[in-house]
């Protein structure tokens, strides 16, 4: 049985979360010389970065209701695949 420790698990958060946002993952940061903190503050930042896409991510697709509205059958069904949407990211 392998023994996670709280900075295997801060970075390798980092790096998902990381990739997530950029498309690859951060080889050029050296896990062993960050101290816990560092890493918690990274990952806090990365959480704020996903949370700011995210919003954004919403705030695009609620503009874009026109669009969706002209495949949808309703309004709810245009609002529900939106959802859909938002809820895969």
């Amino acid at each position: 049985m392998t023994n996670i420790t709280e900075r295997d698990e801060l970075a390798s958060y980092i790096s998902d979360s990381y990739k997530s946002l950029y498309g690859i993952r951060p080889r050029f940061f050296d896990w062993k010389a960050m101290s816990i903190e560092t890493l918690r503050s990274e990952a806090d930042r990365m959480s704020d970065e996903i949370e700011y896409e995210l919003d954004r991510d919403r705030v695009e697709m609620e503009r874009n209701l026109d669009s969706f509205l002209q495949y949808a059958p309703t309004q709810e069904v245009a609002k529900r695949w939106i959802q859909e949407m938002i809820d895969d990211v």
